[in-house]
């Protein structure tokens, strides 16, 4: 059972018991999910709602907190919940069993493995590759891989795509930078790529900082900001000395954030590029 199919189970429980109890045919069930998981997983306001139609329709005052053990006991009986809190006013907060969703989502997953398998796409990670990755990139990377492997249990087929903006307004930041800032040409950023590995020093941390050092210069260079434009539309119109050095740029600071992803057990299957 999924959590979605196990709401709305718990959704109809509360449904039939206020219409076991009182008589009062509540429609669509509201609940929602907390803010705070000490609050539970699942919380139903139903409670107020009952109070007043009851009212209504009989007469009889009656107390939310009342109402909301009744409805308690009867969402206990669920197998899927472990426990049931009333909170407040009259709040129903309800816990799951999490170790009997977890034994019962493995055993969905090995049934759904024996049918035919959907074929899944999904794209995650997509860093600018002007520069290293930084904490928020390998935060979404490792969202998407979670979301990868979900699939994966449940017996999909998964391909994983990592979008590449290699003619983006930031890879032309830094081939700025390069070629006026540091006065390199194509052969000599590559001869300096080999110094820096051969001290141990990735290439994306290099970029990091030059990224940084043409961002201040802006500020106070108006001529060294018009060239950002000039190199932009070059990296875009392709089939120049500028945009060749650009994709040496961009190929290697992928290159380099793949590897990181490596040392987190996450890939690709597909790094789409935006200049194809």
């Amino acid at each position: 059972m999924s959590l979605k199919e196990l709401q709305q189970s718990l959704r109809e429980k509360v449904s039939e018991t206020a219409k076991d109890l009182f008589n009062i045919d509540l429609g669509q069930t509201v609940c929602e999910v907390p803010p705070k998981i000490e609050l539970g997983d699942l919380a139903f306001p139903v409670a107020f709602d009952l109070v007043k139609r009851i009212k209504l329709e009989t007469g009889e005052k009656m107390n939310p907190r009342e109402i909301a053990g009744k409805l308690k006991s009867a969402l206990e009986q669920d197998a899927a919940v472990d426990h049931v809190d009333v909170a407040g006013p009259g709040y129903i907060n309800v816990f799951y069993d999490r170790a009997r969703f977890l034994i019962d989502s493995v055993n969905f997953s090995e049934k759904q493995q024996s049918k035919t398998p959907l074929k899944r796409i999904v794209e995650h990670t997509a860093v600018n590759p002007n520069k290293a990755a930084h904490i928020g990139h390998v935060r979404n990377s490792v969202l998407g891989d979670t979301f990868v492997r979900i699939l994966k249990a449940f017996g999909d087929t998964v391909e994983v795509q990592n979008y590449i903006d290699n003619t983006g307004v930031q890879v032309a930041d830094v081939v700025v930078a390069f070629i006026y800032l540091e006065n390199l040409e194509l052969e000599a950023i590559k001869a300096l790529d080999a110094q820096l590995s051969a001290k141990g020093v990735s290439f994306d941390y290099y970029c990091w900082d030059l990224y940084a050092r043409v961002g201040q210069e802006y500020t106070t260079n108006e001529e060294l900001k018009a060239k950002r434009a000039e190199v932009l539309h070059a990296v875009e119109a392709g089939d120049n000395e500028t945009a060749e050095l650009a994709d040496y740029v961009a190929t290697r600071n992928v290159e380099c954030i793949v590897a990181t992803m490596e040392r987190l057990n996450i890939r690709y299957d597909l790094l789409p590029r935006e200049s194809e």
